[in-house]
């Protein structure tokens, strides 16, 4: 499953923290689109597009293989590869 195909079915927001997502962004942004899956595959989750959805490859990464995971607050769209966050 392609995340244009994801871009088309489901809008160019992302799905963990419902920012839009600009498709030209490319490799090594962290802003870049990416495949989620809904339930993880870790944890049991399929490849089936039932399962996947659009979102941020850093929202992705920070969600790991939580299920229901949401960012509540609009991030820094150009955040550092540390994700953004205060330590």
């Amino acid at each position: 499953m392609s995340t244009s195909y994801l871009w088309q079915r489901d809008g160019n927001q992302c799905r963990i923290c419902d920012q839009s997502i600009d498709m030209m962004l490319t490799y090594p942004d962290m802003m870049r689109a990416s495949v989620d899956h809904i339930l993880p595959y870790s944890l049991g989750g399929t490849h089936h597009e039932s399962n996947l959805q659009l979102a941020h490859l850093r929202c992705n990464l920070i969600k790991q293989k939580r299920i229901g995971f949401k960012i509540p607050n609009a991030h820094n769209p150009r955040p550092g590869l540390d994700g953004g966050f205060a330590t």
